[in-house]
């Protein structure tokens, strides 16, 4: 917990999977804030929020391609069928289960303030 941290925290840089929730230049970002906005949610985006995003997205993607009655298998099947889909300046390539399905990496500051900077 970076609170708990206190000003310990300051200076200390963390490997992010998702982009900054609050960089509304990259598509993917923007989109969510708008469902998020939409949402009525009281606390501010996070980093987490943002994965279980493009999560959801990713999960409707490979379900639409498992076709109008889809089998375990089929969502399976269209599961790790899913290359090169670009959600917005952010692409996932599933191809088997040892492998992650996305190669982003962003590195994040924290400031004096306790929150992640660019």
């Amino acid at each position: 917990n970076i609170k708990a941290l206190g000003t310990h925290a300051t200076g200390l840089v963390i490997s992010q999977v998702m982009p900054m929730p609050s960089n509304a230049f990259m598509p993917v970002v923007h989109d969510f804030q708008t469902a998020w906005k939409a949402s009525g949610a009281k606390m501010e985006p996070s980093h987490v929020a943002l994965e279980g995003y493009v999560n959801a997205r990713v999960f409707a993607e490979a379900l639409q391609r498992a076709g109008k009655n889809p089998t375990r298998a089929a969502f399976i099947d269209a599961t790790w069928s899913l290359r090169k889909l670009d959600l917005g300046g952010f692409e996932i390539n599933a191809t088997t289960p040892e492998r992650n399905a996305s190669r982003f990496l962003e590195l994040t500051l924290i400031g004096r303030d306790g929150k992640f900077k660019r």
